[in-house]
């Protein structure tokens, strides 16, 4: 039988459609969603200077995705690679 489990969402700005940081109750595990206008705000987190894995996200229209994934051992300064206007992203998540 699989046991239920907890996920905390933390809203750093207070805004849904803006950075969200979750986390699995007994889990060390991490994962942080990035809107790319919000990403300069993101630039301060901590946790973000980590090695980790990384998606980047285009969302084409309301049913069509294209996804980028890498990993890094600093997420900050591979993502701060991508920022870019000729790589077209709308959302960065991160796991760490």
């Amino acid at each position: 039988m699989v046991q239920g489990k907890t996920i905390q969402l933390y809203l750093p700005d207070g805004n849904p459609k803006g950075i969200k940081k979750c986390k699995i109750n007994e889990s060390i595990g991490r994962a942080i969603f990035i809107p790319r206008n919000e990403f300069d705000k993101a630039k301060k987190f901590e946790e973000l200077r980590q090695q980790g894995v990384y998606f980047l996200i285009k969302k084409e229209d309301e049913e069509k995705f294209r996804f980028y994934i890498g990993e890094a051992e600093s997420l900050i300064q591979r993502v701060l690679q991508h920022d870019n206007p000729n790589e077209e992203w709308n959302y960065v998540y991160q796991i760490i």
